[in-house]
């Protein structure tokens, strides 16, 4: 299988990132903590589930370690 990872802006807000999602079989989700709101993300999987894109997981950025 050959797959393609394309980095988009915010796919509530910027027409060109829905444009590349349009093309796109499966979805991960990059947040960033403190930033991305839990709102925000649920308005991002509705929008997806209606778009019948799957979504296999997501990233949180700007963690604190845990040790």
């Amino acid at each position: 299988d050959n797959f393609t990872v394309l980095n988009t802006a915010d796919i509530l807000t910027n027409s060109s990132s829905i444009e590349q999602l349009s093309s796109a079989d499966c979805v991960i989700l990059v947040e960033k903590q403190e930033h991305s709101t839990f709102a925000d993300i649920e308005k991002e999987l509705e929008a997806l589930k209606a778009w019948n894109k799957p979504v296999l997981g997501a990233i949180i950025t700007n963690t604190d370690a845990i040790m």
